[in-house]
């Protein structure tokens, strides 16, 4: 019963710490949204005398401590500011390296507004606690040497935290797998604009405009990055770089030695579009030649024992009736 109270207590107390910490986190940024709120909604108010300021800013604190916090959802008031805090305090914690390869790998996946690094490493983290307690659990009273319990709880808890990586790669290499598939019919049009009047931006725009995909998605960033004020070489070069695909590597240095030596553009994307067609074609042609030795595994492990079965099945039973039937 003591135990029971004395755990209540320390969760009570973590509890309104916890809380004081959000209450400290959200407030200012209410009194400052109340400000703005108020300022739009009363511009004629700019003029109030000094005297009128600090009732001003206590009727802003209690309107964002009272209605406005009780307006904001419990997950956003709660779980979102802590989870940050969390994501700010591992990441200072864990290795520039680590933190620096799953950047790299979220860019490479598209996932890099929606994901942070932080993040990914408190989800490894978890994974990896959750993993070493299940384990723990099972392996205490186990008959295993104490070397095995080791050797397997490291083994486990790797393979759990490891996971978010393994899921970061297959997406990468499906996105990869896209780009490819989409980068020949985006250089086709691509060249058709061109030769029909476009400019190498307008035929970009007007592709953007009527596609959906990976490759298009790193064409809009393209056009954000040149209409921000970067070198087109510059953002053709980062682009390559968020892609990671050979093929859209050497279309992007192809356009910039074009823009470099004042070749034709249309020219250039002609025959970047038939080299790309032509490694896809042998591409797709390894895929075939593979196939036959693919194939052979589920054959001698699935379909050759079924066979045999039902070849050598009735024989094997009729030899054994007799050969029993004899004796």
């Amino acid at each position: 019963m003591l135990k029971l109270l004395f755990a209540i207590s320390v969760s009570v107390f973590v509890f309104l710490l916890i809380a004081a910490y959000i209450r400290k986190l959200i407030l200012p940024s209410l009194e400052v949204q109340e400000r703005m709120r108020g300022i739009s909604q009363h511009p004629t108010q700019n003029t109030q005398t000094k005297n009128d300021v600090p009732q001003t800013r206590i009727d802003w604190r209690r309107r964002a401590a009272g209605r406005n916090l009780a307006d904001i959802p419990f997950s956003q008031r709660v779980f979102l500011p802590l989870m940050h805090s969390i994501e700010r305090f591992v990441r200072l914690l864990a290795p520039a390296e680590i933190s620096a390869m799953i950047e790299r790998k979220l860019v490479l996946a598209g996932l890099q507004y929606k994901w942070t690094p932080g993040r990914v490493i408190v989800i490894m983290l978890i994974l990896g606690t959750v993993t070493l307690t299940a384990v723990f659990y099972r392996l205490y009273n186990s008959d295993m040497l104490l070397i095995q319990k080791i050797v397997l709880a490291i083994i486990s808890v790797f393979s759990a935290a490891a996971m978010p990586i393994v899921i970061l790669n297959i997406k990468i290499q499906n996105r990869q797998k896209k780009i490819f598939y989409q980068l020949p019919e985006v250089l086709d049009l691509l060249s058709v604009s061109v030769e029909a009047g476009l400019s190498f931006d307008g035929a970009l725009r007007r592709i953007v405009d009527r596609m959906t995909g990976p490759l298009v998605d790193e064409c809009k960033k393209l056009m954000g990055d040149i209409r921000m004020g970067m070198i087109r070489r510059t953002a053709l070069q980062k682009m390559a770089e968020r892609c990671d695909v050979d093929e859209v590597s050497l279309f992007v240095t192809s356009i910039i030695q074009a823009e470099r030596l004042g070749t034709s553009m249309g020219r250039t994307l002609k025959i970047q579009a038939d080299n790309v067609r032509e490694r896809h074609r042998q591409y797709v042609r390894a895929l075939a030649l593979k196939a036959p030795v693919k194939i052979v595994f589920p054959l001698v492990f699935f379909i050759f024992p079924a066979l045999l079965i039902v070849a050598l099945g009735p024989p094997l039973i009729t030899i054994t009736q007799r050969f029993l039937g004899g004796h």
